[in-house]
């Protein structure tokens, strides 16, 4: 059983600022015409859309239509972040996190992620939980661990419930129990996850028929507290 990691970036999330202009930009993206997407993202950032901002950061991050640039990613994610741009905040944590085209910072990390968290971006609190439940960043500590991935099971991530699943199957901050580990990959298997799907199999092959009964009548009664 493994703890899973939000490493996601999400791109049309955040709300548009301005619709028109903001739309060619999105469909130049699309199109794989990246440069003129560059150039439109441009013009908008600059008159303080956080929308264009964070876009500019995801295309220097890919090198799309720019070099591909780590720090310049971070400039124009800190500015979207700056105007309260979740999405931005997780990928400055994501980036730090990964060290991917700048030094790896488990420090920054964290503190990129808690920004995000505490705009309700529920990636960020599964990362703060694995990373907490590894000892990345700081000591190891289960129980904080699951605080944020129940956090984020509350808020629908599915994640979330495939890594309380696992932190109940290893017994990891808490005490080691079947039931509740089928119930948490149950509730995530339930919008299809594979592998939420995958582990409940797992282990319920460790379990009785009526451990098995227990644990979908936790998870049908849990339904309409874990979206």
């Amino acid at each position: 059983m493994r703890i899973v990691m939000a490493i996601l970036l999400l791109l049309s999330s955040e709300l548009v600022a301005l619709a028109g202009p903001l739309d060619d930009a999105n469909s130049a993206y699309e199109k794989g015409e990246f440069s003129s997407a560059r150039h439109l993202y441009d013009q908008l950032a600059l008159q303080g859309d956080r929308t264009a901002q964070f876009r500019l950061g995801v295309l220097y991050e890919e090198g799309k239509g720019v070099p591909k640039d780590g720090r310049e990613a971070i400039r124009w994610y800190s500015v979207a972040s700056a105007q309260g741009s979740p999405e931005a905040a997780y990928n400055l944590g994501r980036l730090y996190h990964d060290g991917r085209g700048i030094p790896q910072n488990h420090v920054r990390a964290r503190r990129w992620y808690l920004v995000a968290a505490r705009r309700d971006e529920t990636r960020a609190a599964v990362n703060l939980g694995v990373m907490d439940a590894s000892g990345e960043g700081g000591p190891r500590d289960y129980r904080k661990a699951i605080e944020w991935f129940l956090f984020a099971a509350q808020r629908g991530d599915d994640r979330a419930k495939i890594n309380l699943g696992t932190m109940w199957f290893n017994g990891q901050g808490v005490p080691r129990d079947l039931v509740r580990a089928h119930m948490w990959y149950n509730l995530a298997a339930a919008h299809g996850d594979p592998d939420a799907i995958q582990e409940r199999a797992s282990v319920a092959r460790l379990m009785s028929a009526s451990q098995i009964a227990r644990a979908q009548q936790m998870a049908s009664d849990r339904q309409g507290t874990f979206p």
